[in-house]
């Protein structure tokens, strides 16, 4: 009989303690939501990445609705808009040396990304690669040779990727 006792007030313990968990649950559970447009609008800021000399840090920024390289000197608030992307997105930068970014941008929307390269004042813009209807992939930034990297191009035959050592100063 004890036990039947016993058992009965845990069952209603145990009943009561999740019973009033559920009941504060649901009145907490009033979290607002998240409008489905922030889901889908650009960061403020977003792919930082520090010069080689630590000295600037470049990140993703929008202007004109469109993500564009800015640079900053560390320590200082001055921000350079160095791209001036208004129709697609820059789809990715790197730092090709202390003074010049390499950055990769999709202009026609049909995925056939063309290589720039910019000094971190916004001045020097080269196409590195102007080629129509040929997609470009970068390999490697070539560490111990700032002034040239490895990309593939598919300029030959669209099948096939070929190597090309280029110039980041003038293509």
């Amino acid at each position: 009989m004890k036990k039947i006792l016993l058992f009965s007030i845990i069952c209603m313990l145990i009943f009561w303690f999740f019973a009033s968990n559920l009941i504060a649950g649901s009145a907490s559970s009033e979290i607002p939501l998240i409008p489905m447009k922030d889901f889908f609008k650009n960061p403020e800021k977003i792919s930082f990445s520090l010069s080689p000399d630590g000295t600037y840090w470049a990140f993703l920024q929008p202007w004109e609705n469109r993500l564009n390289i800015h640079v900053q000197k560390i320590e200082e608030e001055k921000i350079i808009r160095i791209t001036e992307a208004t129709e697609r997105d820059i789809a990715g930068y790197l730092w090709a040396n202390n003074n010049r970014i390499v950055y990769a941008q999709d202009e026609a929307g049909d995925e056939n990304y063309k290589i720039y390269a910019v000094d971190i004042d916004g001045s020097n813009r080269k196409t590195l690669t102007p080629f129509e209807e040929v997609k470009v992939q970068l390999i490697d930034d070539l560490e111990n040779n700032p002034d040239e990297m490895l990309i593939t191009m598919n300029k030959r035959d669209k099948r096939f990727y070929d190597v090309y050592r280029i110039n980041i100063n003038n293509g």
